[in-house]
């Protein structure tokens, strides 16, 4: 994805501050704006996919309201202009140090890229462990058979289940077995007691 990053604030010191973190820190494509009317003017020409950052009187406008809600790719962060410490990904803050600032755009960038739930887009070696799991074997017994580290199996177990929607062994061993990747006809029952 090629990430493009628009920022949305009426001070230049602000705006300029912003663009030189992510350019410095981050490989994406960086425009700045004045305000909401001068981005709305160029919008329909930027993609589907990027991340804006609005000062929070400017996000809090109807026709930014109007404007988002009509956007499915679009992610923002808001900018607020005081000086609280931060607490959340959504908001940057101008106490927040360029490491903090950095973060909170990577961790945007990678919701906008995250499959939706229960989108089946499992890697290869997810569908081995989901495998697994839908076979009865305990975390210690996955990570032996592929091996891979207890800590690992755990992580896909963990992915599994955000991809899926699914959080019982039950449920994911239906899937496992309604999608094909268990072939019921080769189990033997003396093995799953």
């Amino acid at each position: 994805m090629n990430k493009k990053v628009y920022i949305l604030h009426r001070s230049a010191v602000v705006q300029n501050g912003l663009a030189e973190i992510l350019h410095h820190n981050i490989n994406c494509e960086v425009k700045l704006f004045e305000s909401f009317p001068d981005f709305e003017i160029v919008s329909e020409t930027l993609g589907d996919k990027y991340l804006v950052l609005v000062e929070d009187n400017q996000l809090n406008s109807s026709s930014f309201k109007s404007f988002i809600r009509n956007r499915n790719g679009v992610s923002v962060i808001k900018i607020i202009n005081s000086f609280t410490q931060s607490t959340g990904n959504d908001t940057i803050y101008l106490y927040d140090n360029a490491g903090e600032i950095v973060n909170k755009v990577n961790v945007a960038f990678e919701q906008m890229t995250k499959p939706e739930k229960g989108e089946d887009t499992l890697s290869t070696r997810e569908i081995d462990v989901l495998k697994l799991v839908a076979l009865g074997y305990a975390n210690k017994e996955i990570a032996d058979k592929l091996h891979i580290s207890t800590h690992t199996v755990i992580s896909h177990r963990k992915n599994i289940t955000e991809k899926l929607g699914i959080k019982s062994v039950s449920g994911l061993t239906v899937y496992a077995v309604i999608n094909n990747f268990i072939d019921t006809s080769n189990i033997n029952i003396s093995d799953l007691l």
